[in-house]
């Protein structure tokens, strides 16, 4: 067969292919486990995942965390995430997949996120059980937590932080920017100056192993 009729052939195939890349879901992408028998995975259905690195998931995907942390990276756009020990997230919207946002549900514990810095409206969001932060570019430390309240910390950007009840003539949402935290359950709520004791103390054990942050486009490692 000649190399002519070859490529007339493979032509057609290839455009095939790359249009099914084109069009696939967006996805993330699990790239680090300390311990996969620590951890549990279910799907949109509430079927429980086989858990490995390098296993892909998509929205709807729930994830808790026992004595391990657990790293995962999206796709496309190269956003990294970490969860912290005991810790209840859910995947609700990747955006993309019907969705004009990447929407997460952190129910209890703690969790870091390195946003991607991309041209277009790239958002992120996050709810907690009485918070929600609105992200896009960033670096920053949330925690779900009942006792002493949710509460962000954040270490590059900015995060509009929201608490969804507060006392009256008190503001509903905040902007959290590079080196502030911010507890929605406190009764003066607004942004306050982090020592870098107190960032490092915040961000103690989410450090990532598997992905890469120097990887995150838009973002440079320190």
């Amino acid at each position: 067969m000649s190399l002519v009729r070859i490529a007339k052939l493979a032509g057609p195939l290839l455009a095939g292919l790359l249009l099914v890349s084109a069009s696939a879901a967006p996805s993330a992408v699990l790239v680090f486990v300390d311990d996969e028998s620590q951890l549990t995975l279910s799907d949109a259905q509430g079927k429980s995942l086989t858990v490995s690195e390098g296993l892909v998931v998509g929205a709807g995907t729930t994830v808790r965390t026992k004595q391990t942390t657990v790293e995962f990276r999206l796709e496309p756009n190269g956003s990294i995430l970490k969860l912290a020990p005991h810790t209840t997230f859910r995947i609700k919207t990747l955006q993309g997949s019907g969705s004009g946002s990447n929407d997460f549900g952190l129910e209890i514990g703690r969790m870091r996120v390195v946003a991607a810095k991309l041209s277009g409206a790239v958002n992120y969001h996050v709810k907690t059980p009485t918070a929600q932060a609105g992200v896009r570019g960033t670096d920053f430390v949330l925690e779900a937590n009942p006792k002493i309240g949710d509460w962000i910390c954040v270490k590059e950007g900015a995060v509009e932080f929201g608490r969804d009840q507060g006392p009256p003539g008190q503001p509903k949402a905040i902007l959290v920017k590079a080196g502030e935290f911010a507890n929605a359950k406190a009764p003066d709520f607004k942004p306050k100056a982090a020592t870098a004791e107190d960032i490092a103390k915040r961000f103690e054990g989410l450090d990532f192993q598997g992905a890469k942050e120097s990887d995150v486009p838009g973002h440079t490692a320190p």
